[in-house]
């Protein structure tokens, strides 16, 4: 009985590997860090003696957000090359600190805690947009079951803006091409034969954590 159970278990992975899928479609999201968009931020915080807004810097403001479509076509059960397209956004508002009148107890102690910001400024905002193309490389180590983990590595370019918009403050509004990239030496797929959602860890255009769905179709016996 344990031989059986054994067996059973061996053949398991090897009966699901015995299918592959020539393509494969991919959606996910991702979050990350914009390094342009970081810099011009402390810079105007060094320069002007500005603050980041808290709620405009919350969990996810201030954080590169990317979404993204990808394809891959399997050149054999290991090796598959496609391309990605994706969009990526931060947004953030940098603004003036209170400074209490002096001798004013009431400005002094109670309206910080109410509002810690300067009540005439309407914010400096920061943002930055991109959109990329990225020609890809997926690497399969392991096939287990509903368990894959693979390497993926895309380069190309992106359209990428920044915009500094302020009453107050300089303004900036940057427009260029610039290099994209995104390793991901790490990414995880569960799930069925032909929908698996996956996670991938990395860094790049896509981001340090990305999320998604991936539809394989067109089955070909190895």
């Amino acid at each position: 009985m344990k031989k059986i159970i054994l067996l059973l278990c061996l053949a398991f992975p090897l009966a699901a590997c015995a299918q592959s899928y020539r393509h494969e479609l991919r959606a996910s999201f991702g979050m990350g860090s914009d390094h342009r968009f970081n810099q011009t931020v402390n810079r105007y915080i060094d320069r002007y003696g500005l603050e980041k807004e808290f709620v405009s810097f919350g969990i996810l403001r201030g954080v590169n957000l990317s979404a993204q479509l990808e394809y891959y076509c399997h050149l054999n059960r290991r090796i598959a090359i496609g391309g990605a397209v994706g969009y990526g956004s931060a947004y953030g508002r940098l603004v003036r600190p209170y400074e209490s009148a002096e001798g004013d107890w009431l400005s002094e102690v109670y309206l910080p805690l109410i509002y810690p910001y300067d009540w005439d400024d309407p914010g400096t905002d920061v943002e930055s947009r991109s959109l990329s193309v990225m020609p890809g490389l997926k690497v399969t180590w392991l096939e287990a079951g509903p368990v894959v983990l693979y390497s993926k590595g895309n380069a190309g370019l992106r359209h990428y803006r920044l915009t500094v918009s302020s009453r107050d403050y300089p303004e900036i509004d940057d427009s260029r091409l610039k290099f994209a990239f995104q390793l991901s030496p790490v990414g995880v797929e569960v799930g069925g034969r032909h929908v698996k959602f996956f996670t991938e860890i990395g860094y790049g255009q896509q981001g340090i954590v990305t999320m998604g769905a991936v539809w394989h179709f067109a089955a070909t016996q190895q």
